[in-house]
């Protein structure tokens, strides 16, 4: 049964024909009704549920990073931080089959914003010093709407053991940034991005785009 708030041209709450109103997120929508799913099994929407879980499981992971990363475009879009990485995102996980999924990890987008971008030099991987990954850091104060007290954040991500690391970041102005990692990622492979946030003081908390910084072995 479906009933109207606040009048007849009020929201609708309830099934009504083939169609069913709800509130989402303070806002009244309406789905279509549909009781009835011929195969909903077929190999098309197994590829589908499989490239689905492999983003939550991504964004399951980058929890943390995704928090300040997608935070802003979360809230614009009134969504959660882990449906805006699925977005961001789908595109860039693949699958032939069910069991056979593919991640484009250098395109992996755990942060998107307007503020200016800035650039990373090649990754040390912990030659020199054991489980601490940095690369130089270029920048880039100059650019219109960028500041030298910007910060900027180095994101690890160990596919072996889904999980991530965030760095406790450094200052635009700064030479270098740089993530600690965690011992049992010792000998792993892990993809390495960064991200920034704007000066802390300014009237709005703005965040960059991802950039990718490259993949190589913890030691």
């Amino acid at each position: 049964m479906s009933k109207y708030n606040q009048g007849y041209l009020g929201a609708q709450i309830g099934k009504l024909g083939n169609g069913v109103g709800r509130m989402w997120k303070g806002r009244p929508v309406m789905s279509v009704y549909q009781p009835n799913v011929a195969n909903p099994r077929t190999s098309a929407q197994q590829i589908v549920r499989a490239r689905f879980g492999r983003l939550a499981k991504l964004s399951s992971a980058f929890y943390a990073v995704l928090l300040q990363g997608l935070g802003i475009k979360a809230r614009q879009y009134r969504i959660t931080e882990g449906n805006a990485f699925i977005s961001e995102n789908w595109p860039n996980v693949t699958a032939v089959s069910p069991d056979d999924v593919t991640v484009n990890y250098p395109s992996l987008q755990i942060a998107r914003g307007n503020l200016p971008m800035f650039e990373c030099g090649a990754v040390n991987f912990g030659s020199t010093t054991h489980l601490h990954l940095e690369a130089s850091l270029t920048g880039g104060a100059d650019q219109w709407g960028a500041s030298e007290n910007d910060d900027i954040y180095m994101v690890a991500y160990c596919p072996e053991l889904n999980q991530s690391a965030l760095g406790s970041g450094s200052k635009r102005s700064a030479e270098k940034v740089s993530v600690n990692v965690p011992a049992s990622w010792d000998g792993m492979e892990v993809y390495v991005y960064a991200f920034g946030m704007s000066d802390p003081n300014s009237r709005t908390r703005q965040c960059s785009n991802t950039l990718y910084c490259g993949s190589g072995e913890v030691c």
